[in-house]
């Protein structure tokens, strides 16, 4: 990709520009100051901490699509001697809404001092719209999975069809593309019990995917894991394994939030989750059981 650096961050440029894009993202809104930054900043490159973090990650950015590769950017000292590494969310038709941002240390590694990972929001509605997007193909099959991460992993497994919602509390508020039928939730394996609350969003995710007319099918990754430790341990190949062999069941599991879920959505997002429904909590669901709610 050449050596190309980044350029400072708005912050270092003088006094007038910084003052001018202030007032430009006050009258304009967030969204202008994502797009602004997006479209002014470069790619990073072998050289940069953001580029060895993947490589130390098992995600070669050499080896992903040039497509994705060249969405990425890099901004140097953003905390200190930290840099951002940052991928942008994106709607259906390309625009950028926001900003996905990992702090990244000069030697390449993740930050240990906490937020480690933010959001760099645009317009309000981002988040009904926007995922780490990307798509090489016209399958049916769509993979979603939580992180940054966790998206390039999938996507160095071979899938097509893939995109990064954010955080575990993001599942299925994004409708996917009208030729989707089946989503695939590639999920990080949350201990029900010490991360209760992850593994109830999870839920809730899966009744919202339901609510779209899509065959929802599960991964079993192991607790403690995600898909990228998965490709760092079992390589491409064993996370391709994991995807292929996923499953539209969850075991056994706490079913209140799932339901919850469930009865929110109206009245045709229900009659499409129904089936999958009663597939998960193993038992038919009637049109009286919602209205009895």
């Amino acid at each position: 990709m050449g050596a190309r650096l980044a350029r400072a961050p708005s912050r270092h440029w003088p006094l007038h520009r910084q003052r001018r894009l202030r007032r430009d993202q006050r009258r304009r809104g967030g969204a202008y100051y994502v797009r602004h930054v997006a479209i002014r900043l470069r790619a990073p490159d072998r050289t940069h901490p953001g580029w060895i973090y993947l490589c130390g990650r098992d995600i070669d950015p050499a080896k992903l699509p040039p497509a994705l590769v060249s969405a990425l950017r890099w901004l140097p000292n953003m905390r200190g001697e930290e840099g951002w590494l940052l991928s942008p969310f994106t709607d259906e038709v390309g625009t950028i809404t926001a900003l996905h941002i990992t702090h990244i240390t000069p030697q390449g590694e993740l930050s240990q001092v906490e937020p480690r990972r933010i959001v760099n929001r645009g317009p309000a509605n981002w988040g009904s719209s926007s995922l780490l997007r990307y798509e090489s193909g016209i399958g049916s099959e769509f993979v979603v999975a939580e992180g940054l991460e966790d998206f390039l992993s999938v996507i160095f497994a071979g899938c097509r069809r893939a995109a990064g919602v954010g955080n575990v509390g993001a599942f299925g508020r994004v409708s996917l593309p009208l030729n989707v039928e089946t989503v695939v939730i590639a999920r990080d394996g949350d201990d029900p019990v010490t991360k209760r609350d992850a593994d109830q969003a999870l839920h809730r995710g899966i009744a919202r995917y339901l609510g779209q007319k899509l065959a929802v099918r599960i991964t079993a990754t192991p607790i403690g894991m995600d898909p990228n430790d998965i490709l760092r341990s079992a390589g491409a190949d064993g996370l391709k394994a994991l995807i292929g062999e996923a499953q539209p069941k969850l075991g056994r599991f706490k079913p209140t939030a799932f339901r919850e879920e469930l009865y929110r959505l109206d009245d045709l997002a229900w009659g499409w989750a129904r089936k999958g429904a009663a597939t998960l909590l193993m038992f038919r669901l009637r049109s009286s059981t919602r209205t009895a709610r």
